[in-house]
């Protein structure tokens, strides 16, 4: 999402009412997109272990993650996954999400252990993460639907469904290729946006999966 509907939307949300925090958050997220625009799993996925600097990289044609120590930059080892992981998010120390974007399921990697710690399934196919920290709970947006799945990650279960369940193609309109939804975004502890590529359309959520304001 651009700078400018960063802010559109901090405007928003100030005018229908919402906390001074959560606009606040908002018009961060705006700042930090004017600044370093958006990351890849691969700019994240760099952490502290015994190996020092390792990174994931997923093989998007197979059912595996590597794990790469870039101090040797050699090869650890290699994580089973469901099939087409493509994103690696990291979203703790601890714990990453394979994004499996062929099929409609996450996969919660131990980052220390480099295991596969199982399977969440969803009711659509990822497309990426955002993690909330003070709240625990991990937000993945629809790869294939304009849907968003909230996820508990201490428990690995799921608290919220959120969006349209119907599959849509967004290339087919020419809206900048086939993914459903853009990037997930929190705007503070309990709501969140869903970025709706074929409606173009920018929905705020809250916990309960309730729709609160859209906009275009």
């Amino acid at each position: 999402m651009s700078r400018t509907k960063m802010l559109t939307v901090a405007r928003y949300l100030h005018k229908r009412g919402r906390s001074e925090s959560c606009v606040r958050m908002t018009a961060l997220l705006a700042f930090l997109v004017c600044m370093v625009g958006t990351s890849y799993a691969g700019d994240r996925g760099n952490m502290i272990s015994q190996y020092g600097n390792v990174a994931f990289y997923g093989n998007y044609d197979a059912d595996y993650v590597y794990a790469i120590d870039l101090n040797s930059m050699s090869l650890i080892t290699t994580i089973s996954t469901e099939i087409g992981p493509y994103p690696v998010d990291v979203l703790t120390r601890k714990y990453s999400f394979a994004i499996t974007r062929k099929v409609p399921s996450v996969n919660l990697i131990n980052n220390y252990k480099f295991e596969n710690m199982g399977t969440i399934l969803l009711p659509h196919r990822p497309r990426s993460t955002a993690f909330n920290r003070s709240s625990g709970l991990a937000l993945v947006s629809g790869g294939d639907k304009p849907m968003a799945s909230v996820i508990r990650l201490s428990n690995g279960q799921l608290v919220t469904v959120a969006g349209w369940d119907r599959v849509v193609d967004p290339s087919q309109a020419d809206y900048g290729g086939s993914l459903a939804t853009g990037h997930p975004h929190w705007v503070c502890r309990d709501r969140f946006l869903l970025l709706d590529r074929y409606a173009r359309m920018i929905h705020l959520f809250d916990l309960s999966g309730e729709l609160l304001d859209s906009m275009e």
